[in-house]
């Protein structure tokens, strides 16, 4: 059996949502990714996860 995940399932969709849109500026999608990392940190309050 799969171990749950740690974060809310809106939160994960609105992070491929947010990398989906931003991937264009970026040279690769782990540009995007690690980009995007970084804007989440300030966009979303700490207690969006579950954990």
């Amino acid at each position: 059996m799969a171990r749950p995940s740690r974060y809310l399932l809106e939160l994960r969709r609105r992070a491929v949502r947010m990398v989906a849109e931003v991937r264009d500026d970026y040279p690769n999608e782990t540009a995007a990714l690690q980009g995007g990392r970084r804007q989440t940190r300030h966009r979303l309050p700490r207690h969006c996860g579950t954990g």
